[in-house]
């Protein structure tokens, strides 16, 4: 476990589980928030990823986020369609439950109400990029490392891992144009920091590419050496430090 998350807060605010870490230097006044979404699968639960991207330093409480319809908050039961069932649902719900959140928690923690940041990676990066866009909740910066921007390419990803081929519907193809990023992404006037992997997933290189051509803000984008598109080894070590001087130079 990573120095600091003995001092962590657990748990539920408007309905979503969640994991703090207070700010650096512990201070008592109310301090700003940086919300966090974690990725399916390595470091794919709030208490996981607190640990390998801890941001520690940053004056701000990191609040981490369980995704609805995984880990903990996966349904008993549950459709078996990639887009409509499974993957539109969760980022949707994701960033709509996120403004209750924030209410709840300034009434949980000494967060202050002003705008927040916002941090995710993969499925967590595509929520922390609707929460960026969707305008609901002030937001000064956002950082966000190998994230999902299209569906459409999560697809891809899914199709070539499980060896199958997604038919796609009308409903299907309406779903996925509300979760593109890059035809909103010029109304962003926040800056943004792209944190990508060497070895990232193929599919996943395009969206990002045009997500960051297509920011109407300032954006810095760092490549990390021998990082895949996963949260694990030295990479992930090189990823949170990148982040975290990033977000003391512009947040908190």
């Amino acid at each position: 476990m990573t120095a600091g998350l003995d001092q962590a807060v657990t748990g539920t605010a408007a309905g979503v589980p969640f994991l703090a870490l207070p700010p650096a230097g512990g201070r008592s006044e109310p301090a700003p928030m940086i919300a966090l979404w974690h990725p399916l699968g390595i470091a794919g639960s709030p208490d996981e990823l607190a640990a390998v991207l801890p941001l520690g330093g940053v004056p701000a409480w990191r609040i981490y986020f369980a995704l609805p319809g995984a880990g903990s908050r996966a349904p008993a039961a549950a459709g078996s369609d990639l887009v409509l069932d499974i993957y539109s649902p969760m980022i949707e719900q994701a960033a709509a439950e996120f403004a209750a959140a924030r209410a709840a928690l300034r009434d949980m923690l000494p967060v202050d109400d002003g705008p927040v940041a916002v941090v995710g990676s993969s499925a967590g990066g595509h929520t922390a990029l609707r929460v960026l866009t969707a305008g609901e909740v002030p937001v000064a910066a956002a950082a966000v490392i190998n994230p999902a921007v299209r569906t459409e390419s999560v697809v891809a990803v899914n199709e070539r891992f499980g060896d199958f081929s997604y038919t796609w519907s009308e409903q299907a193809r309406q779903r996925t144009a509300a979760l593109d990023i890059v035809a909103v992404a010029a109304q962003v006037r926040a800056p943004v920091l792209l944190v990508t992997g060497q070895d990232e997933y193929p599919e996943f290189r395009p969206d990002q590419a045009a997500l960051a051509a297509a920011l109407g803000g300032p954006v810095s984008q760092v490549v990390i050496p021998g990082m895949g598109h996963s949260l694990e080894g030295d990479a992930v070590r090189q990823a949170d430090r990148v982040v975290t001087e990033w977000m003391k130079t512009r947040f908190g």
